[in-house]
C-alpha cells in the first residue's frame, strides 16, 4: 500500500508506475489516478466530483461535507477517530487530508497485513520558510511565496496513528537529509528510507513498494 502526500521530494516519482493499491490527497488527481483521494477541503472535493479520472476513484471526505454532493456515488465519509483528546490537534476538525489519508490506509478492510509506504510526507517547509507543496501556486492552493505550515499538528496526527496501528509497518521514504520527527523514531513499527539522487533506485521502488 502506497500513502502519498503532496511534499515535493516526491516529485520524480510516476505514480502510475506503482503496482499497489494508492491513497493520495487532494490536487494528485489532476495528475494521475489512484484507488482512494482524500479530500478534506470542500473546495477540493468540488474539484474531485468534475473529474472524470474519478469515476473509478474512491474519494474520502469529512462527514460535514456529505450532504453537500448526493450525486457523486464514489463519495465516502473518513472514518470518526478511535479516541477523544483535550488538545487542538485532536478535535478531528483539525486533521487534514494527510493525516487522514493515513488513517484511511490503515482502516482499509482486508489490508491489514500490507506495509504502509510513505512518500511526499515532508512535512516541513522549505529551508527558505515557504511553502513545501507540490501543487503551490495553483488553483485552490497558496500562493508560491507563501510561508510553510507549522507541521507540529501532521507530526501529532500520523505519529498517533502509526501508535495506534503497533502491528503495522510503517516505511517513509524521503530525501537522505530530511530528518524524521522524533516522536517517529521512538516507534518500533515505523522505519525511514532514504532516498537518494540515482534514478534507478525510484526505479528499483516501483516494484519494491507493493
Amino acid at each position: 500500500m502506497l500513502i502519498i502526500g503532496n511534499g515535493e521530494s516526491r516529485k520524480g516519482f510516476e505514480i502510475q508506475k506503482f503496482n499497489c493499491l494508492t491513497i493520495g490527497c487532494n490536487a494528485i488527481i489532476r495528475e494521475t489516478r489512484v484507488h482512494n483521494v482524500v479530500c478534506c477541503d470542500k473546495r477540493m472535493v468540488l474539484e474531485a466530483s468534475r473529474k472524470m479520472i474519478n469515476n473509478k476513484t474512491a474519494v474520502w471526505t469529512r462527514h460535514d461535507w456529505m450532504s453537500q454532493f448526493p450525486k457523486m456515488h464514489n463519495l465516502n465519509a473518513i472514518p470518526s477517530l478511535w479516541f477523544e483528546g483535550e488538545l487542538k490537534q485532536d478535535n478531528h476538525f483539525h486533521w487534514g487530508s494527510g493525516p487522514y489519508a493515513v488513517y484511511v490506509g490503515c482502516k482499509l478492510p482486508g489490508r491489514s497485513n500490507e506495509v504502509i509506504h510513505m512518500i511526499g510526507f515532508d512535512l516541513y517547509p522549505q529551508e527558505d520558510g515557504k511553502i513545501n507543496n507540490i501543487y503551490k501556486g495553483t488553483f485552490n492552493y497558496e500562493e508560491e511565496d507563501s510561508n510553510g505550515v507549522n507541521p507540529s499538528f501532521w507530526i501529532y496526527q500520523i505519529g498517533k496513528v502509526m501508535e495506534r496501528y503497533e502491528d503495522r509497518e510503517f516505511r517513509v521514504y524521503n530525501h537522505a537529509d530530511w530528518k524524521m520527527p522524533q516522536s517517529w523514531k521512538a516507534l518500533d513499527n515505523v522505519h525511514f528510507c532514504p532516498l537518494g539522487d540515482n534514478p534507478k533506485q525510484i526505479e528499483s521502488l516501483y516494484g519494491i513498494i507493493r
